[in-house]
């Protein structure tokens, strides 16, 4: 098992609704009321959701996992004996994470996992009853040169 933790650079857009400004600046205020531990079921998985509000970040520790489906036997891998799984079906195992992380300053979202993308959108949108969205992060042209000319130094 590995000690890395990866993280994809995404855009998180506040969405404004005042009819003025397209977009809003998103800052520790936009996550006041997103409470600091909560737990859903969406698309039949449960998340159990812990977040944690800095003054220059937000931090959100996501646990999940299926609750089917669910094999009838456990195998003991010391023995390989066969053990009837006493697990209810509504009860699951959160043998999945997800992490996310917003800075403030430097307006970037930072996920571990890029298929939660859209889960993401909907959870905060949702809780917060705001409209966000969740996109990839393009680097711009001027980055793209110069990423072009370091590596030509190279060769």
């Amino acid at each position: 098992m590995s000690d890395k933790l990866s993280f994809y650079f995404l855009q998180l857009i506040e969405e404004a609704n005042n009819g003025i400004e397209r977009f809003k600046t998103i800052n520790e205020n936009t996550f006041d009321k997103l409470e600091d531990y909560f737990h859903i079921l969406h698309n039949e998985i449960f998340y159990e959701i812990i977040v944690s509000k800095h003054s220059d970040y937000i931090w959100i520790n996501i646990d999940y996992g299926n609750p089917m489906p669910k094999d009838e036997n456990l195998t003991n891998i010391i023995t390989g004996n066969k053990l009837p799984n006493k697990r209810e079906d509504d009860e699951v195992e959160l043998t999945s994470q997800l992490f996310i992380l917003y800075h403030y300053q430097n307006n970037i979202l930072y996920v571990s996992n890029i298929k939660k993308m859209k889960f993401i959108n909907e959870i905060l949108s949702q809780k917060l009853d705001k409209k966000f969205i969740v996109k990839k992060q393009f680097k711009g042209v001027s980055h793209n040169l110069c990423k072009l000319k370091s590596y030509s130094e190279i060769f």
